[in-house]
């Protein structure tokens, strides 16, 4: 200001000049100084807000995630207390968008193995920010589909390679819905590993299995019955060998073939039923004897003793026969027993027979 009053005194200003413009300069300081305390009061209340603000925020952000509310250790003043607040709610939504993004892509995993093992996903509840107790119930519920689905997917594997081999040796082909997808070649990455399913696919590995064994069973059965209607009929053996060989295993179009070659010798026998009459009365006197039966209880079998070799004998012959193999496998372990008394009785004989035979007691004396 004295400046001022210099250089007015210099241009030669009157005094009523000079407060005139002294009142001027101090009214333009005065605005100056009140625009830049309503400036200050302006930053003191946007900090203030901000505080309020944050302060809201960060009580949000602590309930979504489980975490106590945030108190500040000592007092602060306006700017520090914004910048702390500000700074907590910062690393906060960044841990709320590691939660987030953590849970979706648990829960993409999640879904993958329940669509695929036809389970439901875990129930968090009604919750929209997870917590690290959610996290890790998903992360468990994860690992536990991982194993889950690895173990079906063994079972289905090998169900799978069984079925298939049952397929082959069956000369067929699915016909059921479960069979059908079985059969695909991108079943091993489609096919649902439910519970359910990998149950129907036990069902039909075991009902294929039972129809293989029939198939052993009546193979083996028919095979008997030609080897023995070819001992009867004398074919000969290089014959046998050339059929069995060309012949092998239990599939369907085997087992027609040894259909077929029954049926031929069943009519060559009818054409040689004396011979093949002949044949089981051999047998059923071979079957007597290891049955120890008598002469009254073998002639009450009175076809045997029949010369008008009819196909109703040979019937007849071929039911007793059966009767009496019955009857030999029900009691085997008592004809074993007799028979080992049998022989040690005749051991006994024998011993005696040469103790008291004269000839073997002068023939050691000469020897003497």
């Amino acid at each position: 200001m004295q400046t001022l009053q210099n250089i007015w005194s210099e241009i030669g200003l009157q005094e009523d000049q000079k407060e005139e413009r002294t009142q001027s300069v101090l009214l333009h300081l005065r605005n100056l100084l009140k625009q830049m305390v309503n400036e200050e009061e302006e930053l003191k209340t946007t900090l203030q807000a901000n505080v309020e603000s944050c302060s809201q925020e960060l009580e949000k952000l602590c309930q979504e995630l489980g975490l106590p509310m945030y108190k500040p250790e000592k007092p602060m003043s306006i700017l520090m207390l914004e910048n702390e607040l500000r700074t907590k709610v910062d690393n906060l939504q960044l841990e709320k968008h590691e939660r987030m993004k953590n849970l979706k892509s648990l829960r993409e995993t999640e879904s993958v193995f329940c669509e695929r093992l036809c389970l439901p996903a875990h129930n968090l509840g009604d919750v929209t920010v997870p917590t690290k107790e959610h996290l890790k119930e998903l992360e468990a519920n994860v690992e536990y589909l991982r194993k889950e689905q690895v173990k079906r997917l063994n079972t289905f594997k090998e169900l799978r390679q069984s079925i298939h081999t049952s397929w082959r040796e069956l000369e067929t082909v699915p016909s059921t819905s479960i069979g059908q997808q079985l059969a695909q070649d991108d079943a091993e990455t489609t096919f649902k590993l439910s519970s359910q399913n990998i149950e129907a696919l036990r069902e039909l590995n075991l009902e294929l299995e039972n129809q293989q064994k029939k198939c052993i069973a009546e193979s083996s059965e028919l095979r008997e019955t030609i080897k023995s209607l070819w001992t009867k009929l004398e074919v000969d053996e290089s014959e046998t060998k050339a059929f069995l060989t060309k012949h092998v295993g239990c599939k369907p179009s085997v087992i027609t073939k040894l259909k077929t070659e029954v049926q031929r010798l069943q009519a060559l026998k009818l054409q040689h039923i004396q011979k093949f009459i002949d044949g089981l009365r051999k047998e059923l006197s071979d079957l007597w004897d290891k049955c120890y039966f008598g002469p009254a209880q073998r002639e009450e079998f009175t076809p045997a003793f029949d010369d008008n070799f009819t196909e109703e004998l040979l019937a007849l012959h071929e039911h007793q026969v059966e009767v009496m193999k019955n009857y030999y496998d029900g009691n085997k372990d008592i004809f074993k027993l007799v028979e080992k008394r049998e022989t040690l009785f005749k051991t006994m004989e024998e011993f005696e027979s040469r103790k008291n035979d004269t000839n073997r007691l002068a023939t050691a004396v000469e020897h003497c």
